[in-house]
C-alpha cells in the first residue's frame, strides 16, 4: 500500500508540470492487475461511505472545466466547451490548464477565463526544484481561489493518475464530475470510467453524457478561433515571402517538444524535393531546428502561434511532428500528416473521423514511457517514402479534382 502511495504522489508531481519524470508509473498503474485492483477496492469502499452524502446537481451559475498536461491533449479538450455552453449559456465559464498550455485557449468564445496551474520556476530557484515549488505554489492558490469563490461545477477532464480528485475536492466545489483515477473516484459526486486506448473525442462524449447532455464523438471536436486580423497578417506574411494568394502550398513543421524526437533533416530535405517535383507545390517550412532546408519558402522564426495557426488553415496539407500543430490543422479540415516517434505513443490516436494521418514504426518497445526515448530512437527512422505513402492520399485527390482552397 506504502507504495501505492508513493506512485500516486509523484505521478500527481509530473501532473502538475513539473520536470520530475518517472516514466514507469503509469505503466505500473495501468498494466499491473494488483494495483487496478487496489484501486477498484478504495473506489469501492470511500463511496460506500460517501454515497449518503452525495449531493444533487445544482443550479449551474459557474463552472470550471480542468485539465492540465501535454498542449496536444487539452487542445483536445476544447471539443467539450462548445457543448457546455450551449447546456448552460448564462454560466461563467473557466479553464484551468497548466502555464505552456494556454496558447491553446486564446480567443476560445465558449469561456470567460482561464485559470493557469503551474508557472515558471521563481526567480532565484531554477532547474526542476524551481518548477516544483512553483508549480505546487500556484496550484494550491488556485484551490484557495476556489474555496473562496465555490465553482458550482467542476469538470475534471484530467485522466492520468495523480492527485488531482482531491485537490480538487478540498476546493469545494458544489458538484464535481470526472474520471474516476488512482482509486480517487469515489470523492467525485459522479464518476465516469476511463477507459484506456479510447481516443479523447470519446471520452468527452461519455463525460457530455454523464451530465445529461447528448452529443455523439462525430460532433465532439476541438476548436481553435482566429480572428480576422490574424489571418490577413499571415496573408501578408506569405504575399512578403513571395507566395501569390492564389497559389496553394504546403505547410512543414520540423520542431517538437523533444529533441531527441526530432526527424533526420535529409528526411525532410528529401520531402520538400519530392512534392515539388511530382506535385509541382510550393512547401512553407516553418524550421526552428535545423534552418537550411533547401527549395522552400521560409517562415520567420519568432512567427505568432496565431499565425501559424492561420497557416496551417490555408495550407493544402500539413507535415508535422508534434501532435498540437497536426491536430490543430486537422481542426481547419486541412490534411495532415503527424510522424511520430515511440515516445509517450500510445497516447496519440486518430481522432474518429478528422484528416489526419499518422505515420510511426511498429516496434516490440512501442509505446515508450521514456521521456528522452532511447539513444538509438529507431522508432525515428521512418523513410521519407513511408512519409510520401501517407502524403500522396490528399495531393492525388487535389490534383485529380483540382480541389485548392484558395487561402480561405
Amino acid at each position: 500500500m506504502g507504495g501505492y502511495i508513493k506512485q500516486v504522489f509523484y505521478d500527481g508531481a509530473r501532473h502538475l508540470n513539473c520536470v520530475m519524470s518517472i516514466p514507469s508509473l503509469e505503466k505500473n498503474l495501468m498494466n499491473k492487475p494488483r494495483r487496478m485492483a487496489i484501486q477498484r477496492l478504495i473506489d469501492a469502499a470511500g463511496s460506500a461511505v460517501l454515497r449518503p452524502l452525495r449531493r444533487p446537481f445544482p443550479d449551474i451559475r459557474s463552472l470550471l472545466v480542468v485539465r492540465t498536461g501535454p498542449s496536444a491533449d487539452v487542445f483536445l479538450s476544447t471539443a467539450i466547451l462548445p457543448h457546455l455552453r450551449a447546456a448552460f449559456p448564462k454560466a461563467d465559464i473557466r479553464f484551468m490548464t497548466g502555464a505552456n498550455a494556454d496558447v491553446c485557449l486564446k480567443s476560445n468564445p465558449y469561456i470567460d477565463g482561464v485559470i493557469l496551474c503551474g508557472r515558471p520556476a521563481t526567480k532565484g530557484l531554477g532547474g526542476a526544484p524551481g518548477m516544483f515549488v512553483s508549480a505546487v505554489a500556484s496550484f494550491f492558490k488556485a484551490i484557495h481561489r476556489m474555496r473562496r469563490a465555490p465553482y458550482d461545477l467542476v469538470v475534471n477532464l484530467s485522466t492520468s493518475p495523480g492527485y488531482s480528485i482531491p485537490a480538487l475536492y478540498s476546493g469545494r466545489p458544489r458538484y464535481m464530475i470526472g474520471f474516476s483515477t488512482a482509486g480517487c473516484g469515489f470523492l467525485l459526486d459522479k464518476a465516469v470510467e476511463n477507459r484506456h486506448g479510447s481516443h479523447e473525442a470519446e471520452r468527452l462524449s461519455e463525460m457530455l453524457s454523464a451530465l445529461g447532455i447528448g452529443a455523439s464523438r462525430r460532433v465532439v471536436k476541438p476548436e481553435f478561433t482566429l480572428s480576422r486580423a490574424v489571418e490577413l497578417e499571415c496573408r501578408e506574411l506569405l504575399d512578403e515571402l513571395g507566395l501569390s494568394d492564389r497559389e496553394p502550398f504546403v505547410l512543414l513543421h520540423t520542431g517538437s517538444g523533444a529533441a531527441n524526437a526530432l526527424w533526420r533533416k535529409e528526411r525532410w530535405q528529401e520531402v520538400v524535393d519530392k512534392i515539388g517535383r511530382q506535385y509541382g507545390l510550393r512547401a512553407v517550412v516553418y524550421d526552428t531546428v535545423y534552418g537550411n532546408i533547401r527549395g522552400c519558402i521560409k517562415l520567420p522564426a519568432l512567427v505568432s502561434f496565431e499565425v501559424l495557426a492561420a497557416a496551417a488553415k490555408m495550407a493544402e496539407l500539413f507535415i508535422g511532428i508534434e501532435p498540437l500543430h497536426a491536430y490543430l490543422a486537422a481542426s481547419f479540415g486541412t490534411p495532415s500528416v503527424l510522424i511520430r516517434s515511440g515516445i509517450n505513443d500510445g497516447a496519440c490516436i486518430r481522432p474518429p473521423g478528422s484528416s489526419l494521418s499518422i505515420v510511426r514504426k511498429n516496434l516490440p518497445c512501442a509505446p515508450c514511457l521514456r521521456k528522452r526515448g532511447c539513444p538509438g530512437m529507431s522508432c525515428m527512422e521512418i523513410t521519407s517514402e513511408e512519409c510520401m505513402m501517407e502524403v500522396r492520399k490528399p495531393l492525388d485527390s487535389l490534383i485529380s479534382f483540382k480541389v485548392v482552397r484558395l487561402r480561405r
